[in-house]
């Protein structure tokens, strides 16, 4: 193995070894990326959802869609993160 991946393997294997011998930990992930699926994927439909609504509205609410539209990028990146 090249020396710029075993400080990486040995990482990956402390993780492996700690992952597979706690249930709580284990779980604990999986709850997570869950979460953050849902957080994220839910935010993300939603908004996709409304824009395509919003197509067939009138200029103004057009804009105001777009302005929305910014606002939920924190929670869909936070949410991918969290996945992540």
């Amino acid at each position: 193995m090249s020396d710029l991946l075993a400080p990486l393997a040995h990482l990956v294997s402390r993780w492996a070894s700690l992952y597979n011998d706690s249930s709580l930990l284990e779980g604990s992930v999986a709850f997570l990326h869950a979460a953050g699926v849902l957080l994220g994927g839910g935010f993300a439909i939603a908004a996709d959802r409304a824009t395509l609504r919003a197509r067939r509205a009138g200029p103004d609410e057009r804009a105001r869609q777009l302005e929305r539209l910014a606002g939920v990028h924190r929670p869909v990146m936070t949410g991918l993160a969290v996945a992540v």
